[in-house]
């Protein structure tokens, strides 16, 4: 089963919409956590095994810093999207997630030609790759001979 905690910031309306669809959504506004830290907010997600969706960038550093390796985050790079959009978008891209959005599992960047991605065992430091989690961008596959 999809387990989905939305971050601050998401609109609510989401998590209805994704539940209406059979989803286990959570929204952090919901449970008395809309100002909570961005660390409190992972730490919930891991205890409650839940994929956090979030349009913050600095979730993936804090991973990645605290060498973590739950939950699995998904960055939303869109702001502005209404709770139908999100819902949408999040069904769209979900089958390229496959096992990946699944609480705390792998995903290679090139085992899909249709979606890339990064997982957050990345090295952090000076030389480090830029940081990003399940951090997926749609695009055309490549024409084939």
């Amino acid at each position: 089963m999809i387990r989905l905690l939305l971050d601050q910031g998401l609109p609510r309306s989401t998590a209805t919409l994704l539940a209406d669809a059979g989803w286990d959504v959570v929204h952090v506004g919901d449970i008395g956590m809309a100002r909570a830290p961005d660390q409190h907010i992972l730490s919930y997600a891991q205890r409650h095994q839940r994929v956090c969706v979030t349009l913050d960038a600095d979730f993936h550093a804090l991973l990645a810093l605290s060498n973590a390796n739950a939950p699995s985050v998904i960055r939303i790079r869109q702001e502005c999207l209404s709770g139908a959009k999100l819902a949408n978008l999040l069904k769209v891209i979900w089958p390229y997630i496959g096992s990946a959005g699944r609480y705390g599992q792998r995903h290679s960047p090139y085992n899909s030609g249709t979606a890339t991605a990064h997982h957050r065992h990345v090295a952090a430091g000076p030389l480090a790759p830029p940081l990003a989690l399940l951090n997926f961008r749609v695009q055309t596959p490549p024409a084939g001979p």
